[in-house]
This record gives C-alpha cells, structure tokens and sequence, in this order.
C-alpha cells in the first residue's frame, strides 16, 4: 500500500514538470536551487547503510579521462570533468590534446565524488521539497484516499536510497527523464 502511494506521488511530481520545458533548463534551475539549500547535507547514514559504496561501484572508479555515453568527458565515479561541453568520439583532436594521459589522484576522485553526491542530492532534495511545498506531488490520491504529506526524512531508508542512487547517476533533474516509468506505475504494470 504505502510503495503505491509513493508511485502515485511520483507520477504527480512527474506530471506536474511544465510541458516543454527542456532538461538543461530544469538542470540549471536545479543548480540554482542546490546553491541555494545549504541545508541540505547528505546524513551519514547513507554511508552506514552502503548506499554510496554501491553508487560507487555501479559507476566504477576511472582515474583517466573517458567519454560517457553522451560524449562528455568523465573521470573518477562519473564526474564530468566539463559540464556541457560534448565530443564526438575519443579520437577527437580536442579531446586527444586536453585529456589524453592525464591522470586523476584517488584524492581528488574522492573529493569530486564528495562534491558531485552533495550537489545531486541537493538538486533532489529541492525538487522533493520545492514539490511538497508547491504541491507539485498531489497528496490527494483518489485511489487510496490517502490526504497529507510525505515528509522526505519520513520515507523508508531504501526508498531514500534508491532516490539518492538514481539522482546521482541521472542527475538531480531525473523525474523529468521518467515520463514511461511514472505511466507504468500509473496503469499498475510493475
């Protein structure tokens, strides 16, 4: 009951992002509201329970520069290493002069892995919140008449950590990225 409350409230944050609106405009609000909630730290816990030793090995640690899937160069647990800035392939020359050979230190992968999982979750965290606060996640489900809230502090550990997962490896802006899912959830085909 309460994982089909949850997905119902997913898929009215889902479907409440504004219609055309593009995912580097959503990223860059999103970055502008992480600066912004500094208070939002990542609780220790999701260190205690394991949650980034898995974030770390699904990305794998790469103390070199490589292009991701969508040709942005990437080190360490997938940092980007020039947000917005795409290459054709590895064999492009400007790729090749700037990256090629260079070498990262496990101290500063740590350090971008640090920074990249305060960010993405803060970007998350705002979104979360910005949506209870704006009613973007309807808490009227006529399905399970359910009224009220979801606090995020209140949610489920491996619910917490499943977000914190799929917005560090999607980025803070992932609800945007799930229209099918949150349609999957609608019509119960789990």
């Amino acid at each position: 009951m309460v994982f089909n409350e949850l997905a119902s409230d997913a898929i009215d944050l889902v479907s409440s992002i504004p219609e055309g609106i593009t995912v580097p405009e959503l990223e860059k609000q999103l970055d502008i509201a992480a600066q912004q909630a500094s208070d939002y730290t990542v609780d220790p816990k999701y260190y205690e329970l394991g949650f980034t030793d898995r974030i770390k090995q699904f990305e794998g640690k790469r103390t070199y520069a490589y292009l991701d899937d969508n040709g942005y160069a990437t080190a360490g647990y997938g940092h980007l290493l020039e947000p917005g800035k795409q290459y054709k392939n590895e064999e492009d020359p400007e790729f090749i002069r700037k990256w090629s050979g260079k070498r990262f230190s496990d101290e500063q992968i740590d350090i971008w892995f640090e920074e990249d999982l305060q960010k993405e979750y803060s970007k998350m965290r705002r979104l979360y919140d910005k949506g209870r606060a704006g009613k973007l996640i309807s808490s009227s489900n006529p399905k399970t008449e359910r009224k009220g809230e979801y606090d995020y502090d209140q949610l489920p550990w491996e619910v917490r950590g499943a977000l914190l997962d799929v917005a560090f490896n999607a980025g803070g802006g992932f609800f945007n990225s799930f229209k099918s899912m949150a349609h999957d959830l609608r019509i119960g085909d789990l």
